[in-house]
C-alpha cells in the first residue's frame, strides 16, 4: 500500500516530504501542539482510516474491494483544513477495481472530544430520521493514542461522507463585494458567488435549518456558524446546492411544562429569530475578526423558512397548525413582541458565547426594523 500525504491548496495539491511532516503541527491559529508534529497528525490519521475488521466492512458496503489493508494500492490523505473544533482531512481509498472518497475529522482537545461524541450518535439519529437527508452520514469513530519522546495526546476520529464538488465559504468583507459569498475552491481558487446565488445559498441553508427543525418540542439544529464554515456550498453556474455538514446539538431553548403543547409558535418563533441573527454572522476568513452581514439576506432567510414550513405540512409535520397561520402570526406580531423574542434569544446566546452576544447588541434595532419590514409584507 503507497500511503501519500499531502496538503490543500488552490494551486493545487502538495505532497509532504520528510522536511515537511517534521515541522510543529498546528491545533489552532497560531498555535502548535506541545510536541505533535505533521507526521504524527498523518499516521495517526491512517491508523484510523485501516483500523480494525470492521472499517472493511464499511469499505465494502461502499462497493469497495477491501478486504484488508493489502487490498488497497494506494492512500491518499490530504489535510483540508482546522477547524472551531476539528481538523478535516480527505481520505481517497484507491484499489484496482476503483475508489472513494471519505470526510475524516480529527478532535484533539477534551471540548472537541467531547462534542464529539455527541455529535457522531445525533447524525446517525437525524439520518435516520430524515430522508432525504442534507447532513453527511456518520461510518465509524474511533481513538488512537500518539505518543512521541515519552509523551502522548488521544486523538478521536470520526469517518463520514466527503460532499464531492462542495465548498467552504464567507462572506466578502470589502466594500466593493460586500455581503457576497466567497466559495474556497481548492480545485479553481477563490470565486465570487453573484447576488442572486448568495441569495439561493441563505436561503437553501435556511430552509435545511427548518426541514430538521420538530414542531413539537421545539428541538433544532443549534451551535452551527458560518465562521466554523458549517454550510458548504456547490454552485455551478445554473443551480446552488447546500449541505449541513455538522450538527453538533439538537435541543430545544427551553423546558418548561405545557411548552410542547401550548406554546410551539414561540418556540417556532424564537427559531426563525435565532436562524435570522445566525445567518448574517461570520468571521472574516473563518477565524478572524467577527463580521454582520446586511439585512439585504433576511428576505433569503424568510423565503427560505417559509418553503421549509409549507413542505412540513405537506409531510403533516406541523403538529396542528398550518403554514399559513405561522405567516399569519408572524405579520401580526408587534414591535415590542418581536424585540422580546429578539432579547429572549440574546440571552440564551450570551450564555453560549457572551462575546458574539455581546457584538450583536448593537445590531438589534437595524435587525428589528429589517424583520418587522419582512413580516409586515407577509
Amino acid at each position: 500500500m503507497e500511503v501519500i500525504y499531502l496538503f490543500s491548496s488552490q494551486k493545487g495539491d502538495v505532497i509532504l516530504n520528510e522536511e515537511m511532516l517534521s515541522m510543529p503541527f498546528i491545533v489552532r491559529p497560531f498555535e502548535n501542539h506541545p510536541f505533535m508534529n505533521l507526521k504524527d497528525f498523518f499516521d495517526a490519521t491512517r491508523d484510523f482510516v485501516i483500523m480494525g475488521e470492521r472499517v472493511f466492512d464499511l469499505y465494502k458496503g461502499h462497493a469497495i474491494p477491501v478486504e484488508t489493508k493489502d487490498d488497497i494500492k494506494e492512500l491518499k490523505i490530504r489535510y483540508e483544513k482546522y477547524g472551531t473544533l476539528y481538523h478535516i482531512a480527505k481520505v481517497e481509498i484507491n484499489t484496482e477495481k476503483g475508489k472513494k472518497s471519505f470526510a475524516v475529522s480529527a478532535a484533539i482537545w477534551p471540548n472537541a472530544r467531547q462534542v464529539m461524541a455527541r455529535e457522531f450518535p445525533l447524525l446517525l439519529m437525524l439520518n435516520e430520521k430524515k430522508t432525504p437527508s442534507y447532513l453527511p452520514d456518520v461510518y465509524n469513530m474511533g481513538k488512537i493514542k500518539v505518543e512521541r519522546d515519552g509523551r502522548w495526546e488521544i486523538m478521536t476520529f470520526m469517518l463520514s461522507t466527503w460532499f464531492e464538488g462542495y465548498d467552504e465559504w464567507h462572506f466578502h468583507t470589502d466594500d466593493r463585494w460586500k455581503d457576497s459569498a466567497i466559495i474556497w475552491d481548492m480545485g479553481q481558487g477563490e470565486r465570487r458567488l453573484s447576488e442572486h446565488e448568495t441569495y439561493e445559498l441563505i436561503k437553501k441553508a435556511t430552509y435545511i435549518l427548518t426541514y430538521y427543525y420538530e414542531m413539537e418540542g421545539g428541538y433544532r439544529i443549534t451551535s452551527w456558524h458560518h465562521g466554523a464554515g458549517d454550510f458548504i456550498v456547490k454552485a455551478d453556474g445554473k443551480e446552488v446546492d447546500v449541505r449541513l455538514v455538522a450538527a453538533r446539538e439538537f435541543r430545544p431553548f427551553f423546558f418548561m411544562p405545557g411548552d410542547k403543547k401550548n406554546h410551539p409558535f414561540k418556540a417556532l418563533s424564537l427559531f426563525l429569530i435565532e436562524t435570522t441573527v445566525k445567518m448574517r454572522l461570520d468571521r472574516e476568513g473563518g477565524v478572524g475578526k467577527r463580521y454582520m452581514a446586511g439585512v439585504s439576506l433576511l428576505e433569503a432567510v424568510m423565503e427560505g423558512f417559509l418553503k421549509g414550513m409549507a413542505d412540513k405540512e405537506k409531510r403533516g409535520e406541523m403538529g396542528g397548525i398550518t403554514s399559513k397561520e405561522v405567516a399569519s402570526k408572524l405579520k401580526a406580531m408587534g414591535e415590542s413582541e418581536a424585540m422580546a423574542l429578539l432579547n429572549d434569544f440574546l440571552g440564551t446566546y450570551r450564555m453560549e458565547d457572551p462575546e458574539e452576544a455581546l457584538f450583536l447588541e448593537p445590531h438589534k434595532e437595524e435587525h428589528l426594523m429589517a424583520l418587522m419590514t419582512i413580516f409586515k409584507a407577509l
